[in-house]
């Protein structure tokens, strides 16, 4: 479960959001125990990136969908 703060700008917002996934990936794909080396950093980073931004916008029209029922 991700818990962020309501009050953030909509950019900050969606930026740690996709930090947050990111921790979300690393413990999902067993990564936590991993000695985190530039090229372990750029393997995942590439392996996963656009899964991540996907989920990303996912999360952004499912955001935008609740604002707009509630407005």
């Amino acid at each position: 479960m991700i818990y962020l703060m309501n009050d953030l700008r909509e950019d900050i917002f969606y930026n740690v959001l996709r930090h947050e996934l990111v921790h979300v990936y690393i413990e999902c794909y067993g990564m936590c125990q991993i000695n985190w080396e530039e090229e372990v950093v750029c393997d995942f980073v590439a392996a996963h990136l656009v899964n991540i931004n996907k989920d990303l916008q996912k999360i952004r029209e499912e955001m935008k969908k609740e604002r707009d029922k509630d407005e």
